[in-house]
């Protein structure tokens, strides 16, 4: 060890020290990352959600409410007739004009 006007260096305080502080970077990297995947998933269930919840209205009949008080994501009694009715409707299989 080397010994300077104030005393020894490189002791045990200063070991002590450096694996403290080592411990206090795992501690805020840890939490940071965890923070990070918190926020990560939030946005990522509000970006999703709509979609879940266009997907689900679109089994609904003409009896079940699509704004409700609670909401009802999952429909009573699911049913493909909105979706028969957009193949009939529209010309969706259909070859386009020609001009």
């Amino acid at each position: 060890m080397k010994q300077t006007q104030m005393g020894y260096t490189g002791g045990v305080i200063t070991q002590l020290q450096a694996r403290r502080d080592r411990l206090s970077a795992v501690v805020r990297r840890t939490t940071g990352n965890v923070l990070l995947y918190i926020v990560l998933c939030l946005v990522g269930i509000v970006t999703v959600f709509p979609f879940v919840w266009v997907f689900f209205t679109s089994f609904k009949g003409p009896t079940d409410a699509i704004f409700s008080v609670p909401p009802q994501l999952i429909p009573k009694a699911p049913t493909f007739d909105n979706y028969s009715k957009v193949w009939d409707q529209l010309p969706v299989w259909r070859s386009p004009p020609t001009l």
